[in-house]
């Protein structure tokens, strides 16, 4: 039986005690016979190998063995670009999977990765993430768009990934899309995983959602009000209109991209009016409409910087 290699990959930036309890987290899953399992840790701090957060690291990662790589350029981008480099250029992995360090997974998240590329032979394969809440979440926090998102309803081919904070890529695909990286545009603003992966399937990658490859997202309390929701939904729809902008250029485009932006967004108004009693159904309607009003402020060249 053959042996190929997988790296976990994980970008970081000043978040030591949530980077450790993943990689304890990722210490317990479970492996196939034929697979060997390495983990690479891009930390934004710059730091190198041998400071005391790293050998704490090294411990929580308990069997695997881990490289560090301190990024000193500034941004999301360049962390995952250094995963990749590190995982497809330096170690020849076969695989890379990044998840977030504000993250754990689960027993069998690896395992189910694996089955769902077997089965479909995707290049780039999505897996899902829940949240956990670090308090009570409020009735209307349960399934919002802004903390749930799933691209598929099942394992299989899917037409739509969005992000890299569960994500499989294989080297088969890197090596065919000339070593692509993501957009440094996107660096400190965010948005660079979705227009990664809008670019990758424009370049004929294969896409898919593996269901069963859990991983969950804690959300500290900081983040459980509806102002820092819509705030997220505004920074996601900047994104997406950067997005459009760069892949369609053409003003017709630009013309309709307007015209249904302004219909969406009448009809979410209107929606979350007439479910003004129903808090869930008004908070969604009101965060897909600050959506829009995202798009609207980045089709005009408007820009924020979470990551600066």
């Amino acid at each position: 039986m053959n042996t190929f290699l997988v790296v976990i990959g994980i970008p970081t930036f000043k978040r030591t005690r949530s980077l450790l309890r993943l990689l304890r987290s990722i210490d317990q899953i479970e492996l196939p016979e034929n697979v060997q399992l390495e983990i690479g840790v891009a930390d934004n701090e710059g730091w190198g190998s041998e400071t005391e957060k790293n050998l704490e690291a090294r411990s929580a990662a308990g069997r695997f063995d881990i490289h560090f790589i301190g990024v000193s350029e500034r941004g999301i981008s360049y962390t995952r670009n250094a995963l990749l480099s590190l995982s497809f250029d330096k170690l020849n992995a076969d695989i890379l999977v990044m998840v977030d360090d504000d993250e754990i997974v689960s027993t069998h998240w690896l395992l189910e990765f694996l089955k769902t590329q077997e089965a479909t032979k995707a290049d780039l394969i999505g897996g899902r993430k829940l949240p956990v809440f670090q308090a009570p979440p409020e009735e209307w926090m349960l399934k919002n768009s802004v903390f749930y998102y799933e691209p598929a309803e099942d394992d299989g081919i899917c037409k739509r990934l969005v992000s890299t904070d569960n994500l499989l890529i294989t080297k088969h695909f890197y090596l065919k899309s000339n070593n692509a990286k993501f957009d440094h545009e996107f660096a400190l603003t965010g948005g660079g995983d979705t227009e990664y992966l809008h670019r990758m399937s424009e370049i004929g990658a294969t896409l898919a959602y593996s269901r069963n490859a859990v991983s969950y997202e804690v959300i500290p309390i900081e983040r459980m009000s509806y102002d820092w929701a819509r705030k997220r939904a505004f920074r996601i729809g900047i994104g997406l209109a950067r997005i459009n902008m760069m892949h369609k250029v053409r003003a017709i485009e630009k013309i309709k991209q307007y015209s249904r932006l302004g219909l969406i967004l009448i009809i979410s108004l209107l929606l979350s009016i007439s479910y003004f009693r129903n808090k869930p159904q008004r908070f969604q309607y009101l965060i897909y409409a600050y959506q829009q009003f995202g798009k609207l402020s980045g089709y005009r060249g408007h820009l924020v910087y979470p990551y600066k």
